[in-house]
């Protein structure tokens, strides 16, 4: 009986050191391919300077000749809007970036338009006081406080090189929506006070979409027929990738936004990849570059990875012993921890980063090693469970540039 109780012993922790060093095999298989991959990170690295407005970003000459950039993040970390200050910032000065194709709907950006124009917060304190009700990440202080450096920096520019905001997101707080409507509609035509009325006192569906079909052809303002066409959308509850597609079509075709001159946006992580993710989904950088928009051959993506770092999470979402007595709990993240989460390839970008805290590292070109690849694309660890994310098969880069954040912290609730 004694061996018998040996041998289980003996089993249960052979059991227990597979189980803790089983999850470093990847990295151990990481670094033992890692020479190539961190030789071509060496001829394309930047190492950031996060004093300078513009965080001293350089890209190599082809990617300016992009007509949209867009950067996709892992919502709830801090350096990712220190990042997207400094591109915005950078693209306005390289080559007279104004444009933002923002995962906001058309309403929430003008009231951003609003602010930007004037410096009155009231006009975007509800969209943050909304978001923080609902526990959404967006409402946090430090993206309030990047608003607030876009009016600085705007009001140091002519009026021909200020940042405009263009939403083309479905529509996300509709009774927000429809007060700032109303207010935006009054005394441009019969039509429309009556469509303003109708949004104030509540109107059923048929006697809104009634009243938007009369005020439509009155419009004189095409952001606020791009606006009336998405309030009127949404009566339908059509998709979100349905909208958005629509939306983007709208911003080239009825604001000429997108057809001959460089627009920029600052998106989930997802949205930015150029493959398809869990069997077929199409992202939206994919759906773009494969549609008939003037800029769908001139698309450059940038994938933000973490390490180290630190996390807000709406508490919600977490089971009761983990959350913390606010909106947000405050967590560990980073996507160089094997057991939970490991990105194949991010030990590359942290060593060939040195020092630098935040770096940005090209992945495309002529003999990447990254092309069609894993790399940089396959994550494992239990939270790669959790959150499936899998990158299918596919030809190219699933993004085409890499930027490494160590050390970030979690965003902060907003203030209010």
């Amino acid at each position: 009986m004694f061996k018998i109780l040996r041998f289980a012993g003996y089993g249960l922790l052979a059991v227990s050191l597979i189980a803790a060093v089983a999850p470093w095999w990847p990295v151990f298989q990481e670094g033992r391919t890692g020479a190539p991959y961190r030789a071509w990170l060496n001829d394309n690295v930047q190492r950031l300077d996060p004093t300078a407005a513009d965080g001293g970003l350089d890209f190599d000459p082809a990617f300016y000749d992009n007509r949209l950039f867009m950067v996709g993040e892992i919502h709830g970390m801090q350096t990712a809007q220190d990042f997207d200050l400094a591109m915005m910032i950078h693209l306005n000065r390289r080559i007279g970036l104004r444009h933002l194709m923002a995962e906001l709907d058309p309403m929430q950006a003008d009231r951003v338009n609003a602010y930007l124009a004037t410096g009155d917060e009231a006009h975007i304190r509800p969209i943050f006081e909304t978001w923080l009700a609902s526990q959404t990440q967006w409402g946090n202080q430090q993206h309030f406080e990047k608003l607030r450096a876009l009016y600085a920096y705007n009001q140091s520019q002519p009026e021909d090189r200020r940042f405009v905001y263009i939403g083309v997101d479905r529509l996300q707080q509709p009774e927000l929506a429809r007060d700032w409507l109303a207010g935006r509609l009054g005394g441009q035509s019969p039509e429309a006070d009556a469509l303003a009325a109708a949004l104030v006192s509540g109107a059923d569906r048929e006697t809104l979409a009634a009243a938007m079909e009369a005020a439509l052809p009155a419009l004189e303002d095409p952001y606020l027929a791009y606006m009336v066409s998405e309030l009127r959308a949404s009566l339908g509850e059509p998709g979100r990738y349905e909208r958005i597609e629509a939306n983007i079509a709208s911003m080239v075709a009825d604001l000429g936004v997108g057809d001959d001159e460089p627009v920029y946006g600052f998106w989930g992580l997802f949205h930015s990849l150029s493959a398809t993710v869990n069997g077929g989904v199409r992202p939206l950088a994919l759906r773009l570059r494969q549609s008939d928009l003037p800029f769908a051959n001139d698309i450059v993506t940038l994938s933000m990875s973490y390490a180290s770092s630190r996390q807000n999470m709406p508490s919600s979402s977490l089971p009761d012993f983990l959350r913390s007595d606010g909106p947000f709990t405050e967590a560990p993240s980073g996507q160089d921890n094997p057991y939970l989460m490991h990105l194949n390839g991010i030990g590359d970008l942290k060593a060939v980063a040195g020092d630098a805290d935040t770096a940005v590292f090209r992945l495309n070109g002529e003999g990447s090693p990254y092309a069609n690849g894993t790399r940089m694309v396959s994550q494992t660890g239990l939270l790669a469970y959790v959150y499936r994310m899998d990158i299918d098969p596919f030809e190219g880069f699933a993004a085409d540039y890499a930027v490494l954040v160590r050390d970030s912290p979690a965003l902060t609730a907003y203030e209010g």
